[in-house]
């Protein structure tokens, strides 16, 4: 089922990144790619929410926030559209 809601996903600062593949590597759904030199959440929808992103990136370029998004509710954590 598709629901709209709020999704916690990563969040890149490109100002930060360095683009050394890290954050892409621990991504065990391959959600991030290397875009222009910088790491980019391309599939959203297949993001567990896991976080492991977050705790390998050596620049702390990279942080988790609930992001308006629509998609099935049985991959990563969600919270209602209603707060």
């Amino acid at each position: 089922m598709i629901r709209s809601g709020f999704k916690w996903l990563p969040v890149i600062d490109e100002a930060l990144c360095t683009a050394c593949s890290l954050c892409i590597d621990a991504c065990g759904p391959r959600s991030l790619v290397l875009d222009d030199y910088v790491a980019v959440l391309a599939n959203p929808d297949s993001c567990g929410s896991e976080g492991h992103c977050v705790t390998v990136c050596a620049d702390d370029a990279i942080s988790m926030h609930w992001i308006p998004a629509d998609g099935s509710r049985s991959v990563g954590k969600w919270l209602s559209a209603k707060w």
